[in-house]
């Protein structure tokens, strides 16, 4: 049985900026993952002569980690994508969700990262599978989520 409150994945949109003010739709989304998959990692504080048998662990800064997501293969898109990679430029990323039809009003995750892979896919076994861009975001900082209304 389907959850009657779900949404579903048509209407997700991807938007990129350089400033955080003026943003640009990244088109033609094949798949999207979470954005980050925050993790701390665990700091073995545990002191050296002690009565406590135990194994003591404190847990260290959070690591917002990594957001991939595939894109239909467009020169022009690529070329956006290529020019941040190269230039290592700490982007301005809106993940916004398809839970509202005004997307202003629209639930949204908002983080900065950088484009730390992207990959050119296709296959010469089927020469009707569309080319498609996988990319991988490195998150830095916090990802902001904001509920719709």
């Amino acid at each position: 049985m389907a959850a009657v409150d779900a949404d579903l994945a048509d209407g997700f949109r991807l938007y990129h900026s350089t400033d955080g003010a003026t943003y640009s739709e990244l088109v033609d989304i094949d798949s999207v993952g979470s954005p980050g998959n925050p993790e701390r990692p665990e700091i073995d504080v545990s002191p050296l002569y002690s009565t406590v048998t135990k194994r003591q662990f404190r847990m260290g800064k959070s690591n917002s980690g990594m957001w991939e997501f595939k894109q239909y293969w467009n020169k022009t898109r690529w070329g956006v994508l290529k020019a941040y990679y190269d230039a290592n430029t700490n982007v301005y990323w809106r993940a916004v969700y398809p839970d509202n039809d005004d997307v202003s009003l629209a639930s949204k995750d908002e983080f900065r990262g950088y484009v730390k892979k992207l990959l050119s896919v296709g296959t010469l076994d089927d020469p009707d599978t569309p080319m498609i861009s996988e990319v991988s975001i490195k998150i830095d900082g916090d990802v902001t989520f904001t509920a719709g209304t």
